[in-house]
């Protein structure tokens, strides 16, 4: 809901249940906050405070949830291509707190079209600066820590204590923490079903690896069903030089089989992603291309858990499936709806003949 001239809000017609209460607005200068039994405190989206829970019986009217926000702090600069100086897009400027292991809240980046960018509502603090990439955007544009120290991962650099500390204070606003950007290597090429034609009718996603397995960056595909003129088409940019590993499928909610480029399966989290396919090297600014994947079509398994004495659904720890093909390698997983003890497969899997085991 919304707040009207005089700051008066309500929400109506709600069930009996327990309610959180955040205020929040990307545009504005307050910082994000939960009501609490004790006042208002500054609050994001990790788990809520127990004090912050509002118990709503059946008729009942609860009233005096007020707020009392106070103004965060404000950064801005330019974000621009070095070379041109026009704006870029598809990249996000992210702050990670000095004095703290959490990677830190999401701040919405509003660029005003011709270059600036500024975050707003801030918690006041010491920050390291960092970009990363829009996964439903292509980016050509190499990822920065401020200042000027270029990275694919640059979450992983903020956090490990690279590039400069900038002092934000509450209610001023900090400038001049520019960003300007050059042209990285890119890969790109298409996802298509097996025929080589036509794109997935589902949404796909092309995810990108290092040399030692670790996930760089993503892209969503869009699929048909979604986007009736998809044509798979991916373009993953702003890479470093090195070498990479490409991975593409559906999201998971379908039956096309994930591969690793080029044509390795990889049905399951814990595929060798460095090992076993080929990987790309690129040089400085390198534009590879035609980078395709043709996914086959997989099926899945299926079933439920449950206590083998009271048949209900085991909810005390996490439970999980594994799959075995006929050599006894494991071949793919599932997780299990505690609440109901069904499961399905994560990803789809080649025809054959699989063993299942149950574990937590």
């Amino acid at each position: 809901t919304y707040t009207d001239a005089t700051g008066y809000y309500e929400f109506i017609s709600l069930a009996d249940d327990d309610y959180y209460i955040k205020a929040s607005n990307p545009s504005d200068d307050y910082i994000d906050a939960i009501w609490t039994a004790t006042g208002t405190t500054y609050f994001q989206g990790a788990e809520p405070p127990l004090l912050a829970v509002i118990p709503l019986a059946v008729g009942q009217q609860s009233t005096g949830h007020d707020f009392h926000l106070s103004l965060g702090a404000k950064i801005t600069g330019l974000l621009v291509d070095a070379v041109n100086g026009q704006q870029v897009n598809h990249i996000s400027v992210e702050l990670h707190p000095t004095n703290s292991s959490y990677y830190g809240w999401y701040y919405e980046t509003q660029l005003n079209g011709l270059g600036q960018y500024t975050l707003r509502g801030v918690i006041p603090g010491t920050y390291r600066v960092y970009l990363s990439r829009n996964i439903f955007g292509s980016n050509p544009y190499i990822p920065e820590v401020y200042n000027n120290i270029q990275c694919n991962v640059c979450d992983y650099s903020a956090f490990e204590g690279l590039g400069d500390v900038v002092q934000l204070n509450q209610g001023a606003t900090t400038s001049g923490i520019d960003f300007r950007l050059e042209l990285g290597a890119s890969i790109s090429g298409r996802v298509l079903n097996n025929d080589g034609v036509v794109p997935l009718n589902v949404d796909g996603k092309v995810v990108i690896y290092d040399n030692n397995g670790d996930l760089l960056t993503q892209e969503i595909v869009s699929g048909s069903s979604s986007n009736p003129s998809a044509t798979g088409d991916y373009s993953v940019g702003g890479l470093l030089p090195g070498s990479y590993f490409v991975q593409a499928g559906d999201l998971g909610n379908a039956f096309f089989i994930r591969e690793l480029y080029d044509n390795v399966d990889c049905p399951y989290s814990g595929c060798q992603r460095a090992i076993g396919s080929s990987p790309i090297n690129l040089g400085p600014a390198e534009q590879r291309r035609n980078i395709n994947f043709l996914l086959d079509y997989g099926g899945k398994i299926s079933g439920k858990i449950t206590d083998f004495i009271t048949g209900l659904p085991i909810n005390q720890y996490r439970q999980f499936v594994q799959f075995y093909d006929s050599n006894g390698l494991v071949a793919g997983g599932a997780e299990v709806n505690p609440m109901t003890g069904e499961y399905i497969s994560s990803r789809a899997l080649r025809p054959g003949v699989y063993t299942a085991r149950t574990g937590s």
